[in-house]
C-alpha cells in the first residue's frame, strides 16, 4: 500500500492557522493595545447606561448574547453581539446607548431596539470573535491594531 504524501508546510501552515485565531477577546487587538481593548463590558458599564425604555417594539431578538466593551483612552463603548433569532446569523448592534435589564433590552445609536434573549455565558464563541476581527476590519480599523483578517 502506497505512503501518503507529507507536505513539509503542513505543520507550518497548521501552525500559523493556530496563531491567527483569536483565542478570546483580548486577543483580538494585537497593536496598539494602549489605543484600543475588548472585553466583556462589567456590571458598572451596564448600569451606566440604564434609563426606562420602550420596549414596545423591538426590531429582533439576540441569543447567545454578550454585551462587548470597545475600551478607548477617552471612552468606553458597548455593542450588543449574538445570534438574531429570526435569521439564525451572528450579528453585532451599533454603539449602545441605554439599557434596560429589567426588560432585557438595549436601545443603540443607529435607533434600533433589541429584546434580549438567552444570554451567552463567558466569552463570545470562536464565530462571534471572528465576526468581531472582520467588522474591526471592515471598519479600517483592523490594520491599526492588529486584528488578525478573517472574511465572514
Amino acid at each position: 500500500m502506497d505512503e501518503p504524501i507529507k507536505d513539509r508546510n503542513e505543520d507550518q501552515l497548521g501552525t500559523a492557522i493556530l496563531a491567527l485565531k483569536p483565542n478570546s477577546l483580548d486577543d483580538i487587538i494585537r497593536k496598539n493595545r494602549d489605543r484600543l481593548q475588548l472585553r466583556l463590558a462589567n456590571e458598572f458599564e451596564i448600569q451606566n447606561l440604564h434609563s426606562d425604555v420602550d420596549a414596545s417594539d423591538p426590531k429582533d431578538i439576540f441569543d447567545d448574547w454578550s454585551l462587548i466593551a470597545f475600551v478607548t483612552k477617552d471612552k468606553t463603548y458597548l455593542r450588543l453581539i449574538g445570534e438574531v433569532r429570526s435569521c439564525k446569523k451572528t450579528k453585532m448592534t451599533s454603539i449602545i446607548l441605554k439599557t434596560d435589564m429589567r426588560q432585557n433590552v438595549v436601545s443603540t445609536l443607529s435607533g434600533s431596539l433589541y429584546q434580549l434573549g438567552t444570554p451567552n455565558i463567558g466569552e463570545p464563541d470562536l464565530d462571534q470573535r471572528i465576526f468581531i476581527c472582520s467588522f474591526l476590519h471592515d471598519v479600517w480599523l483592523g490594520l491599526s491594531f492588529g486584528v488578525p483578517e478573517f472574511f465572514y
